[in-house]
């Protein structure tokens, strides 16, 4: 076979000169990847420090400035025009990229800064920070083990440690990492339609079965439903305590006799369990016993119950407290909104599901959220294919 490569090197241009242009270019490019083989003065190292240390200068001096990154509040894009975008001929120098990359923290919210009060964003802490740029170093993917080996243990492990937190048994458990609390919504719904419509994975779904939710709740039950096909029309909304945001028990109660009377399937029962929009947490305990006393109608599989406990989780780790002692030494004030808190989120117990958003209360950057299920057996044959052997398990 011809040598392409070779070939081209050969090409003459008009003046007789060999034309290697390409050559040039690939020279250019090798320089912009890390060395595979350890180097005293890696070019990677380097450019990373010297550009924490840029950005860093755009944070205020300590008790001075502003909440914001840089000096320059003001938002620069012009909408209109930026997307009349077109692709640079010539090839820039990594160092000049990234020169433009840190422009575009002008004017940033600073996550860290005290005077910072927007929604739930929490700065990184620097290990999680640390770790999350370590693996775009080497890119683990726990597609496979070959492809990730033993940091996949960090999943396995994670999945563990917030099984055990909910009082479930961790070797029974698992969880799937995600976008965001509205992936954990979306996967419980795909969840839910798989079990409750068993034939919905090969014909698609044929059933308005419905998805009951607290008038609370968040509003990515609409982006769910409409994504899966479910449709928004088929969410079924409860009405909520006007004091605590909770939902209400007998009006779900009334709902799921209607339910059952026209033998309309529930594919899932949503329970607010602490989110960024209602800071509420529903009666779980009361839900499941609604759930074994209401079963849906013969030929539909039973009703997922699942936990929206995207920063509620929190709670959970108070699971071992001694209240009484109070060892950290809370004040009086406190000391019972952490109790009653932690008494409220326990009961994920009794859900067949929650959901887990580190990147807001667990101090890690985006985007980190877990999907956890209660019986991995059950999840995982629901939503397995036969025929894509390298979506199973396959490490030694």
């Amino acid at each position: 076979m011809i040598n392409i490569v070779e070939e081209n090197t050969k090409i003459k241009n008009v003046s007789g000169q060999s034309d290697k242009h390409w050559e040039k270019y690939r020279l250019d490019m090798l320089k912009s990847f890390p060395s595979p083989y350890r180097n005293e003065n890696d070019t990677l190292a380097l450019a990373i420090n010297k550009a924490i240390l840029e950005i860093d200068n755009l944070k205020p001096e300590k008790s001075m400035g502003s909440a914001f990154l840089g000096t320059n509040s003001e938002l620069t894009i012009d909408f209109e025009k930026v997307k009349q975008s077109s692709l640079n001929q010539m090839m820039n120098k990594p160092e000049i990229v990234i020169e433009e990359v840190i422009k575009l923290f002008e004017g940033l919210p600073n996550w860290g800064h005290p005077l910072t009060m927007c929604n739930v964003n929490p700065q990184g802490n620097t290990a999680a920070i640390i770790a999350a740029i370590l693996t775009e170093l080497f890119a683990p993917n726990i597609l496979e083990g070959e492809y990730a080996w033993n940091i996949h243990q960090a999943e396995l492990e994670s999945g563990g440690i917030l099984a055990n937190l909910a009082g479930w048994v961790s070797k029974d458990s698992g969880c799937v990492y995600t976008y965001g609390g509205s992936g954990c919504w979306t996967y419980q719904l795909k969840y839910a339609l798989t079990r409750v419509l068993p034939d919905s994975r090969n014909i698609g779904i044929r059933t308005d079965a419905k998805v009951i939710c607290s008038q609370q709740a968040h509003y990515t039950m609409l982006n769910s439903t409409d994504w899966m096909g479910l449709g928004m029309n088929n969410i079924i909304r409860i009405k909520t305590d006007v004091e605590t945001n909770a939902m209400d028990t007998i009006d779900l109660e009334e709902v799921m006799k209607d339910c059952t009377a026209k033998k309309i399937p529930i594919a899932s029962i949503v329970c607010t369990m602490g989110t960024t929009d209602a800071n509420a947490f529903d009666p779980v305990k009361k839900v499941r016993t609604l759930i074994e006393k209401y079963p849906n109608p013969e030929g539909y599989g039973k009703t997922l119950l699942y936990c929206d406990s995207v920063i509620g989780w929190s709670w959970l780790a108070f699971k071992n407290y001694d209240f009484t002692i109070n060892p950290l030494g809370f004040s009086d004030t406190v000391l019972p909104y952490i109790e009653k808190n932690y008494n409220a989120i326990k009961d994920v117990f009794y859900a067949d599901a929650f959901g887990v958003d580190f990147h807001k209360t667990g101090f890690s950057p985006y985007i980190s959220s877990v999907f956890v299920y209660k019986n991995a057996l059950e999840f995982e044959s629901l939503l397995s294919r036969d025929s894509s052997v390298y979506l199973q398990p396959r490490s030694p």
